[in-house]
């Protein structure tokens, strides 16, 4: 779908526009009704009674992650990039490149400029990619089509 919700308390107090897919669609509404259980009427998305401001913080993040690592046999690791703000690094990494390097939308979606995003979140250019592009681009040059009807002699 290319609809999109928008995220209106954010930390730097502008609105961000992110797309909703059927998928995330689909999980929202299935979190909705547990939310509702066990916090009826928060405006949050993650609510919590532990930190006294009904939302959660990086602490109470990191104490739940860190559970589930553990029970999961998964080590925690900085030089590996496992943590609580990895999942963000990881959404803006995967925007950036399966975009083609589009930080203005990176930086949209999640809250940063686009030198931020550039600087710290993509990962390069596709190189598959850049072959295919420059194979097609020689395998074009004897397509009629592509010059113009103009063939090349050999």
């Amino acid at each position: 779908s290319k609809e999109c919700f928008v995220v209106g308390h954010t930390k730097t107090y502008i609105n961000r526009r992110f797309p909703q897919t059927e998928e995330i669609r689909a999980f929202l509404e299935r979190y909705r009704m547990i939310q509702d259980t066990f916090f009826p009427g928060s405006e949050y998305l993650f609510p919590s009674e532990v930190t006294g401001t009904g939302i959660i913080n990086n602490n109470v993040v990191y104490k739940f992650y860190s559970r589930v690592c553990e029970k999961l046999g998964i080590a925690i690791s900085r030089e590996a990039m496992r943590g609580p703000h990895s999942f963000r690094r990881n959404g803006i990494t995967r925007v950036t490149n399966n975009t083609g390097g589009d930080f203005v939308l990176a930086a949209q979606m999640f809250g940063n400029s686009p030198e931020t995003a550039k600087k710290h979140y993509y990962t390069g250019a596709d190189m598959e990619k850049a072959r295919i592009a420059l194979e097609g681009s020689l395998v074009n040059k004897n397509d009629p089509s592509v010059n113009n009807g103009k063939q090349k002699s050999a």
